[in-house]
This record gives structure tokens, C-alpha cells and sequence, in this order.
């Protein structure tokens, strides 16, 4: 799925943002949800096994993890608790205060592996979901991250050359994704995958390097 919302700034360059890990930190939340389903579905799949897969679509974590059936009552059953639970969702430090200051200079955009509805659940809850031009989430016959199919597309949308593209995100999935894509990534060190010495520490030095780079 892929929305686009009105704006008249002309910008010839744009980020692109993960959302869990990136804008959001909602493991306690993923962690509540996917003991939920364990319990409610007898999966012995525990989620240390569930979180090291964090970043691709819901159905390849269940594929990868090897669960064959309910896949769809589990996906719902995980999105019901995640949103009776969003008290156990905080945004990452000065989230708005950089996205602010980095929307008067770029086009912003999501990519992320969280469906349609959790996804504008979620913007529209922390109020975020006024920054972002672009929003694309998985759709049927679109391969998700790590894959380059789910960024090309949104990419080809915004008519903007890939040299002129960044990604941030916080996971293997994430980095491999702009590497098929053949863009400009940025690793999060404050997010769930292993920090990478070439990545930053919060979204605020990212920022202002970004900045620093006009």
C-alpha cells in the first residue's frame, strides 16, 4: 500500500524511515503480543527466537519460525493485543523535534513491514503521521524487506533520483533492503539490531549530521 499526502514543498531529496526500532520502541509490546499468541495458540516458538527476526513482515517471521497453520488468527490475535497494550509503546527521544527539523529540508517517507492499519494505528496515535509524504506498507504481490521490490516501488512514486534516497533503519533486513535498492542507508544504533560501528546513537545525531550534509 503506498498513500501520498498533499505537500507543496518541492524537495529533490527524501528519507525514508522504519518505524519499530526506529521512531517507535514497542518491544515490550511485541513481547506481550507475541507471548499472547504463544499461549492462545500453543506456539513453543519463544520470543527471543520471534525478536531476531523483527523487521520482516509478520508472515516470513512465521514462515522463517516455522508455524504453518492459523497464520492468519495469529496475525490478527498479535494486532488486537499490540493495540490493547499501546501503553507499552514510547516514542524514541526527540522523535518529533527531528522530524521537525528534517522535514523543512527533505521529503519524509515510511517503509516499513507492519501492515496497512497497525502502521496508520500507530502514526495517527503518536501524532507522526503529519511528517510523512509516503507511506508504503506490504501489499499482496510485493515482496517485502529485505527484498528491494516494496522500496523500488515507492521510490518510483516519488519521481526522485536513488542517489538522492536514505533509508534508516535498525536491522540486517533494513540494511540488505537498501543495499538490493541500491540507496543511501543509515543504521540505528538505538534499535533492536546489534550497533554497528558505523551507525548512530539516536535520532537526533542522525539528524543533524543529515543537516550538517545540505
Amino acid at each position: 500500500m503506498i498513500k501520498s499526502q498533499k505537500n507543496t514543498l518541492k524537495k529533490n531529496k527524501i528519507i525514508f524511515f522504519d518505524v519499530d526500532g526506529v521512531l517507535i520502541n514497542s518491544l515490550k509490546n511485541m513481547n506481550i503480543s507475541w507471548n499472547s499468541c504463544m499461549k492462545k495458540f500453543g506456539i513453543i516458538k519463544n520470543f527471543s527466537k520471534y525478536s531476531v527476526l523483527i523487521g520482516l513482515p509478520f508472515e516470513d517471521i512465521l514462515s522463517n519460525l516455522n508455524i504453518k497453520n492459523n497464520k492468519k488468527l495469529i496475525k490478527e490475535h498479535y494486532g488486537k493485543t499490540s493495540k490493547k497494550n499501546i501503553n507499552k509503546i514510547t516514542l524514541y527521544p526527540k522523535v518529533k523535534e527531528s522530524l521537525n527539523k528534517l522535514s523543512k529540508h527533505y521529503q519524509l517517507g515510511i517503509v516499513t513491514s507492519k501492515s496497512k492499519g497497525r502502521t496508520f494505528f500507530f502514526l495517527k496515535k503518536f501524532k507522526l503521521i503529519k511528517y510523512f509524504k509516503y507511506i508504503s506498507c506490504p501489499q499482496k504481490g510485493i515482496k517485502g524487506k529485505p527484498h528491494s521490490d516494496q522500496m523500488n516501488l515507492i521510490i518510483k512514486k516519488t519521481k526522485i533520483k536513488k542517489k538522492n534516497v536514505i533509508f534508516i533503519g535498525d536491522t540486517i533486513f533494513d540494511e540488505k533492503c537498501a543495499y538490493n535498492s541500491k540507496i543511501n542507508f543509515c543504521y540505528a544504533n538505538w534499535g533492536y539490531g546489534k550497533k554497528k560501528s558505523y551507525g548512530f546513537d539516536s535520532l537526533n545525531h542522525l539528524s543533524k549530521y543529515l543537516l550538517d550534509k545540505l
